[in-house]
């Protein structure tokens, strides 16, 4: 099967990376970082600089500034041997912050990937955000127990930091009614929980498509032959994520999706990266991530205190959990 799939920077989602606690993103902590490694030594060296000039001109004039010429005669040589360490060691010194930069951006990268679903308050929202997930899913379909508003919506998105992503969950909504609400509360990564068709998937390419698939004990073939049509049209999914299939539900239900059953079929070379979800809690996320190895796991029902309201102990525990675990692919 030839899928094409989106990079692992797309999926990851380096913008909601964020997962330090002192709130500042990764971006912002890098040019901190930046900042005071390269700009310090630069000073220093610029003031060598001026001090150097001063020296070739008070050469250049010679008896008028003769006391400056016996102090080059008694310190050029030592100073302009400083010069040249102080520029080589600057320019070591930011061979290797970059290099510090890009294997603390590669061990991110790795960590597991974590969506805390049908969040339907702002105060569940701004402690939820306390222990920085990737990503917060706002459930707009209206049959749903976890059904949010669009107003709400946009008030939940305001008070997230801006490393949380917030993702639109749709079932079966027209391209104009997904265009609305992203547009409306400022959404760019959508989740397709519904029957969608491969030509309307197409008609959203300019958002980040998470696709989700019901999947059951009968196999992934159907699956397969969903994700293989996306690919004719040339569509990359930013994810895959896969929930169980319950009869007349369109997720949401608690119910698992069948792990072993994933182990052995989904190719990850081949296939998009997988988001595990259905019925993940605290107590089995571990044991789901060790046996599936997905890129990154959603959670609903099994952090919450009643629908659409989460227990934050739960979520703190869940995502502590698997954040101690890393993505294998």
């Amino acid at each position: 099967m030839n899928i094409s799939t989106g990079s692992v920077n797309q999926l990851l989602g380096i913008r909601s990376l964020r997962i330090y606690n002192c709130g500042m993103s990764d971006s912002n902590s890098n040019q901190v970082y930046k900042d005071r490694v390269i700009f310090y030594p630069v000073a220093v060296v610029g003031a060598v600089f001026c001090i150097s000039i001063f020296v070739v001109i008070a050469t250049a004039f010679g008896d008028p500034l003769a006391p400056a010429n016996q102090w080059v005669n008694k310190f050029a040589t030592p100073l302009l041997l400083f010069e040249t360490l102080l520029l080589v060691t600057v320019a070591i010194g930011a061979m290797a912050a970059d290099r510090v930069r890009t294997l603390r951006r590669l061990a991110v990268e790795k960590k597991m990937w974590v969506k805390v679903c049908g969040v339907t308050t702002v105060e569940d929202a701004v402690e939820i955000a306390k222990f920085n997930p990737d990503a917060i899913g706002l459930n707009f379909y209206a049959k749903s127990k976890r059904c949010v508003s669009v107003d709400m919506a946009k008030r939940i998105i305001r008070s997230l930091p801006t490393w949380i992503e917030p993702v639109g969950l749709f079932v079966n909504h027209s391209q104009l009614e997904i265009e609305k609400i992203c547009s409306t509360c400022g959404i760019r990564t959508i989740q397709l929980h519904g029957d969608e068709t491969p030509e309307l998937i197409t008609m959203l390419k300019r958002y980040r498509i998470i696709k989700a698939i019901r999947v059951g004990e009968e196999g992934l073939s159907d699956a397969f032959a969903e994700l293989q049509a996306l690919s004719d049209l040339n569509i990359q999914l930013f994810a895959c994520l896969v929930d169980a299939n319950v009869a007349g539900s369109y997720g949401g239900t608690g119910h698992q999706a069948p792990w072993e059953l994933l182990k052995n079929e989904w190719e990850t070379e081949n296939l998009p990266k997988l988001i595990l979800a259905g019925g993940l809690t605290p107590e089995n996320v571990l044991d789901a991530i060790a046996i599936v190895q997905p890129a990154g796991v959603d959670v609903a029902s099994g952090v919450e205190a009643a629908p659409g309201r989460q227990d934050i102990e739960k979520v703190q525990q869940f995502i502590k959990l698997a954040r101690s675990t890393t993505s294998k692919v």
